[in-house]
């Protein structure tokens, strides 16, 4: 078979296996994670099928894409006004949980591993980003509180681009070597509000645009285009690229605060449709992301020391009782305390920890292998972990609405004979 048709054969099979893992995780609360994950082993590791040195050339390239993708993606979701609204449970949940994950694995890295710091805490900021669109999808269906399903959602925006913040950070620092650590933070704060700077630059612009060309057609190709043009331009003044793909997709999520703000003269509701789709379309992309990536982070993965999985087993077991631990603060005397195992449950990790994994050995870092090994074995423990968990939460509130509905019945009789 010539290799231009294996390559076909290989995509398709990656995208069929992408969305029917989407729908059997809907019926059995196994996670597509684990099977594109398994393919990618299969296919490298195991049968050497795919030769994983082809496509090290284009990995600085997938991460990057990805990165913008992502955190485009964080800043659509984030919704300013309800974050306000409902600011101390999102934030404080968000927070804590990301915080004590992050603490405790960059410990346990550094004093159990013998990890440098730098290392410690980038590897930690990759494996605390919580949440998955995944899970997010499926409770949507579920009977729960709309501000548990919007903290989840906001919750996974805002680890995900601390996540990444974090660990590029942790990446710059390494890669310049000796460097006094008051010039490291001069360097950082001006990288970060250059790139601040332009996606909001960018993204007010392009809300402008996007009125006046309203009634034209494939808006999402222009705004993406537009997105990877404002992430190479901040890169290239010294920027933060990640950052102004995160407030171009905030500026163009929060499209009717700015415009206020701003004292633009635009009619909200005309880009209403315009905006919900391309929310849809980039949640298609992001979907495709995400399937080639978790095969890739398969394809990429090495079998090494047994011990290697035993401290994966580890650290996702420190991670799901810090999760834990955050939740149990959070909502001790909240609305939400009903709803406690559903934000608990939300281990799995996903498409950031996936993305960042890969990047030690995009930069030949040292502990890449090990790094990488780690980053596999914790996202395959913790979506198995995940599914677990949401497995019981299901059954019990299939039996709730069951009980519920005998009780119904059981009720009608009584109400029509008193009447």
């Amino acid at each position: 078979m010539e290799a231009t048709i294996f390559a076909f054969y290989t995509v398709a099979l990656i995208m069929l296996i992408g969305f029917f893992g989407m729908l059997f995780f809907r019926k059995t609360s196994i996670p597509d994670v684990i099977f594109l994950l398994l393919f990618g082993v299969v296919l490298g590791p195991i049968t050497h099928v795919i030769d994983i040195e082809a496509i090290y050339g284009v990995l600085p390239y997938m991460a990057m894409f990805a990165i913008s993708i992502l955190l485009f993606d964080s800043g659509l979701r984030i919704n300013i006004d309800r974050l306000l609204e409902k600011g101390k449970t999102v934030i404080g949940t968000s927070i804590l949980s990301f915080i004590l994950s992050l603490t405790v694995i960059t410990l346990f890295l550094k004093y159990m591993l013998y990890l440098r710091w730098a290392y410690s805490l980038m590897l930690g900021s990759i494996l605390a980003v919580s949440g998955s669109m995944t899970l997010i999808t499926l409770i949507r269906q579920m009977p729960v509180k709309e501000e548990a399903l919007l903290t989840l959602t906001l919750e996974m925006a805002l680890t995900n681009v601390l996540s990444i913040i974090i660990a590029l950070s942790c990446l710059e620092y390494i890669n310049l070597k000796i460097v006094p650590i008051g010039r490291i933070l001069v360097m950082l704060t001006s990288k970060f509000s250059t790139g601040i700077l332009i996606g909001l630059i960018v993204g007010v612009i392009w809300l402008v645009v996007i009125y006046m060309l309203r009634e034209e057609e494939y808006f999402y190709m222009f705004t993406l285009s537009v997105l990877i043009g404002a992430y190479s331009l901040a890169e290239t003044l010294g920027g933060s690229g990640a950052l102004a793909s995160l407030i171009f997709g905030l500026v163009l999520g929060n499209d009717e605060k700015i415009a206020s703000v701003m004292g633009l003269k635009i009619k909200i509701e005309e880009l209403r449709p315009i905006r919900d789709l391309t929310k849809r379309f980039h949640s298609e992309i992001t979907f495709l992301m995400r399937s080639f990536f978790f095969v890739l982070l398969g394809l990429t993965y090495f079998f090494g020391d047994v011990t290697e999985i035993v401290f994966g087993a580890i650290i996702t077991g420190l991670l799901s009782i810090s999760r834990f631990i955050a939740i149990s603060i959070v909502t001790i005397k909240g609305t939400l305390a009903s709803e406690r195992k559903i934000l608990t449950c939300a281990l799995g990790r996903g498409l950031v920890t996936a993305v960042l994994g890969i990047m030690p050995m995009q930069f030949s870092l040292k502990y890449s292998e090990l790094m990488l090994g780690l980053v596999v074995n914790i996202i395959f423990f913790s979506n198995i972990l995940m599914a677990i968990t949401l497995s019981t939460i299901r059954e019990y509130r299939l039996w709730r609405k069951k009980l519920e509905g005998i009780v119904k019945e059981e009720e009608k009789p009584q109400t029509n004979s008193g009447s």
